[in-house]
């Protein structure tokens, strides 16, 4: 049998004639799975052909049969193969107020409009928003959170693009701002009806409660550490 060596000019393999070399052992489409690059990287050329025709490139006669087994065709692939999968289910309660609690939101029909509006822009960065909610001055919004965006990322956008929105729907309200600053609280699954009852009777609480008010006990249940001098921008 003939001898392969690699040609260093042009990187092609060449047949010399005078010394044979061991062909190696006909391989199956599971040696090749086992093989230590999977079926993701797959088996290189020269393996194919091995495992297709028993014999390196260069001694297959059929310029089509080589061209079938260069090219992948019609070569065994497994049905269904296995998927890697990220998953994750995170419920989130969002709290953020009017800039100075201006009561920008004081017709019902306009507040609703909003809402709605949020609840769009959640599902358009991959959140699932379950209930939203609030009164004139500010917003809760219960949602999933995407394992592919962070808390940060969603409630910039959710802030700046309903923003635009009000400015565009409604030309007296140029000056309408969202506050800076934001609350995100993590919510239990079993804790999701609690909360939706919970923005959905918003304008009853808030007949007694300001949202300072509300906001402060949100913050000493999840013991989270504030400073009230800037806690409020």
């Amino acid at each position: 049998m003939p001898k392969l060596r690699a040609d260093a000019s042009c990187g092609k393999r060449k047949v010399e004639r005078d010394t044979e070399v061991p062909m190696p052992a006909r391989r199956t489409p599971t040696a090749f799975l086992t093989s230590g690059r999977g079926w993701a990287a797959g088996p290189t050329p020269v393996e194919r052909c091995i495992y297709q025709f028993g014999r390196y490139p260069e001694r297959i006669i059929d310029p089509a049969a080589l061209a079938d087994v260069l090219l992948d065709r019609n070569y065994p692939r497994p049905v269904n193969p296995p998927m890697p999968q990220s998953l994750s289910k995170v419920f989130i309660h969002v709290v953020f107020s009017t800039r100075d609690r201006t009561p920008f939101m004081m017709n019902e029909d306009f507040r609703n409009r909003i809402h709605a509006f949020l609840g769009g822009i959640c599902k358009q960065q991959g959140c699932l928003p379950i209930k939203v909610g609030g009164v004139a001055d500010h917003v809760h919004i219960l949602a999933t959170l995407s394992r592919t965006i962070p808390q940060a990322d969603l409630v910039k956008e959710l802030k700046r693009a309903s923003s635009i929105w009000i400015k565009d729907l409604d030309l007296s309200l140029g000056k309408f701002a969202w506050q800076s600053g934001y609350g995100v609280f993590s919510v239990g699954r079993s804790q999701i009806d609690e909360v939706v009852n919970y923005i959905e009777g918003q304008e009853e609480h808030h007949r007694t409660a300001s949202f300072q008010d509300e906001y402060r006990v949100f913050l000493e249940k999840y013991g989270v550490d504030y400073d009230e001098r800037y806690v409020w921008d």
